[in-house]
């Protein structure tokens, strides 16, 4: 079960000026837990003035210990620059929100634009060593464009904390040839909390013939149900359901939120099926990313579009089949996972070849299964059985990042020894 995002808000005053008599504390709660209601976050407000730093230092240490990935503070009025440093430390991140004056004629009454300008001076030159990450916000609560900012925001951190333990399966290593698909696992783990677990696809094609007879009839006709034409031999629609079955039991037991795996050309020699309509039920069914080609960059990017989308396993990665001058739709071709885009809640299963018409700013899609397996496309590297590269890379190809030093990392491609394989 994911971890819920927790939001932290607090905000600060000189008792001198008017915050409590423009209801500026109780305001901005009411707003962000009619929000946190709306968009699924925890919120863990300080009630009232924080109006010294006894009392800033007092109000980060509760909201550090409630474990708070993100920091609201508000200058509800004028306040105090020693009163910013306590807070710096409460959340790894740290939002500076400001409001506007109530008059813009007679005495000032709140000063709070002119505190979090302050407070985002000393951020940047007195706090520069600490890399303190900060974003301003500036309105009352219900205004629309701050609205949108916190909802923007919100959907970021989301993703953030989604990944921070994110795991994926990386299934049968990268197909032959695609280089740019090369990753270093450390830097990964480092950048987002990612870790990768590995396996081989016949580990997967004997899971998949484990399974009763029954269980994959079932999952055929739910395919079959989804699509808007079916092509495929009764054997493929078969084995692709068994595929399914399997890969939904291994992210299981393996507690993976995304899978990364190679669909040709090993499942072509193993299983002898092009796998696209397992994937994409994966997707469409379970709204789990999976990326084909062992494509584990790609399936990260998904995961992360799908933790920051308030639809459930709405991401896919498609490839940009053609492309014009003119005003003509272009094309783009996946091999699974496309998500939904009219009709019923799920998507297709296998194949999806979608149109984007720039003038009409719409997407037309025609959805169908296809379990065959292509003919092998030309490879610039000769490939075994296990899927594996049998000879070096080109002399050109460089990996993008140099190996990681962490123990048990390093980068990975479908030719080093640490690629699983068939």
């Amino acid at each position: 079960m994911k971890e819920r995002l927790r939001l932290g808000y607090a905000g600060v005053a000189f008792p001198t000026y008017f915050a409590d008599e423009h209801n500026q504390y109780r305001r901005a709660i009411d707003g962000l837990e009619k929000l946190a209601g709306q968009m699924d976050f925890d919120l863990i407000a300080v009630d009232g003035a924080v109006a010294d730093v006894p009392a800033a230092q007092a109000a980060a240490s509760r909201l550090a210990e409630a474990g708070v990935d993100f920091l609201l503070l508000q200058a509800a009025a004028c306040a105090s620059g020693e009163m910013l440093e306590p807070f710096t430390r409460a959340a790894p991140r740290l939002g500076l929100w400001a409001t506007p004056e109530p008059a813009l004629e007679g005495s000032i009454q709140l000063h709070s634009l002119v505190s979090v300008n302050h407070y985002a001076s000393i951020i940047r030159r007195y706090l520069r060593d600490r890399g303190v990450p900060f974003k301003w916000f500036f309105g009352h609560i219900e205004d629309p464009g701050l609205d949108r900012r916190l909802r923007v925001t919100v959907r970021a951190l989301q993703g953030i904390k989604a990944m921070s333990s994110a795991r994926i399966g990386w299934i049968g290593g990268i197909s032959p040839g695609f280089y740019n698909m090369n990753f270093d696992e450390g830097m990964l783990r480092e950048r987002f909390g990612v870790t990768i677990g590995t396996h081989a696809i016949s580990e997967v094609v004997e899971r998949a013939e484990s399974f009763h007879p029954a269980r994959a009839a079932a999952v055929v006709r739910t395919a079959v149900e989804v699509a808007d034409e079916v092509t495929a031999p009764e054997l493929g629609m078969e084995r692709n359901a068994r595929l399914y079955l399997a890969l939904q039991e291994l992210a299981a037991e393996e507690g993976y939120d995304a899978l990364a795996v190679q669909c040709w050309p090993s499942f072509q020699e193993e299983y002898h099926i092009a796998p696209c309509m397992a994937y994409s039920l994966l997707g469409s069914e379970d709204g789990m990313a999976v990326s084909c080609e062992g494509d584990v960059p790609g399936s990260v990017s998904m995961l992360l579009m799908n933790s920051m989308s308030p639809r459930r396993g709405s991401s896919t990665l498609l490839d940009l089949t053609c492309l014009t001058r003119t005003t003509t739709p272009s094309c783009f071709g996946t091999a699974g996972c496309p998500p939904a885009i009219s009709g019923r809640a799920t998507a297709s299963a296998g194949w999806t070849m979608s149109r984007w018409d720039a003038n009409r700013m719409s997407v037309t899609e025609c959805r169908g299964i296809c379990c065959s397996p292509p003919k092998r496309p030309p490879s610039p590297t000769p490939a075994t059985s296990s899927g594996k590269c049998s000879s070096p890379p080109p002399k050109w190809w460089k990996p993008a990042t140099p190996a990681s030093t962490a123990p048990g990392a390093g980068s990975r491609s479908s030719g080093s020894t640490g690629s699983p394989s068939g």
